[in-house]
């Protein structure tokens, strides 16, 4: 009976900066990338018409973070921890003693607003457009 091959190991099990650094960038690259597919569905919603001003646009913005696997996750919500820009938004939410995923729902809509930008301006973009 033929053995299973077994993987080659490196030469060197030593991590170096640059491969920490080029996890990380990955990871962060990642975790924009969930920002940006999330506020483009949102941008995508209000050309549609299915949200039709701020009020709507906040609370589904809520709704969608909530739902994210990055949120519901706590290995996900680590990851998005270790690189959001806004890791100390639960402040603003007014939590005192956060979970992970707490603080990452926190960082996650405050990076979507961040992406999105200001909220009145996106509903003036889509009244420009209809002229």
């Amino acid at each position: 009976m033929p053995r299973r091959s077994q993987a080659k190991k490196p030469a060197s099990d030593r991590v170096t900066d640059e491969d920490v650094n080029a996890a990380v960038s990955i990871i962060q690259r990642d975790y924009y990338q969930d920002v940006r597919d999330l506020g483009d569905s949102l941008k995508d919603e209000i050309k549609s018409g299915g949200i039709t001003d701020s009020e709507q646009l906040e609370e589904r913005l809520n709704e969608d973070v909530d739902g994210t696997q990055r949120v519901i996750y706590t290995f996900r919500a680590k990851l998005g921890m270790l690189v959001t820009d806004n890791d100390e938004a639960y402040e603003e939410f007014g939590f005192e003693n956060p979970t992970v995923e707490q603080k990452m729902y926190c960082a996650m809509v405050a990076d979507v607003r961040e992406y999105l930008g200001d909220f009145d301006d996106l509903f003036e973009e889509e009244e420009d457009d209809e002229d």
